[in-house]
């Protein structure tokens, strides 16, 4: 998981010029948050990981395990306008949490196997969004989380 959670980071750091300094893995989310150094992304372990057995139908070969591996990607963006932590400026050349999101997501989409780690990307992934607005110095920070669910396939059960 760790070697997962690392070569995640570095895939999305090394596709995403503007968040290539920004990235972490396994970091305390709040920490972050209190650097005031946006954009940044965290890449964490989801702590519900399942193994499943799947039985090969109409095929003549073994049933494998397949190991899921849950995976959260936090991101943050910061502005005085909602409207731009969100959407962003692009006269001023300023990313907002959507364009964050469509970023990361391609360029994990790049190589879905993240450098031979697992076997891909399954379906049932998920993504929350969120606005605040902080008491002192009244900027909005949007926060976003996607949930992955990456597979690899371990070996045969007789």
């Amino acid at each position: 998981m760790k070697t997962l959670l690392i070569k995640l980071a570095e895939q999305i750091a090394d596709n995403i010029e503007y968040l290539n300094l920004a990235g972490h893995y396994c970091a305390d989310t709040f920490s972050l948050v209190q650097l005031n150094k946006y954009p940044f992304f965290n890449v964490l372990p989801n702590p519900v990981n399942s193994i499943e057995v799947i039985e090969a139908s109409n095929v003549n070969i073994a049933s494998f395990e397949r190991y899921i591996y849950n995976v959260i990607i936090q991101f943050a963006t910061r502005n005085l306008a909602i409207k731009v932590a969100l959407l962003g400026d692009d006269n001023k050349n300023i990313k907002g949490l959507f364009t964050v999101y469509e970023d990361i997501y391609e360029a994990i989409k790049k190589d879905t196997t993240i450098n031979g780690c697992v076997n891909g990307l399954l379906p049932g992934s998920s993504i929350n969004f969120d606005v605040a607005q902080e008491n002192v110095d009244k900027y909005f920070i949007a926060v976003g989380e996607i949930n992955l669910k990456f597979y690899k396939d371990i070996g045969l059960k007789k």
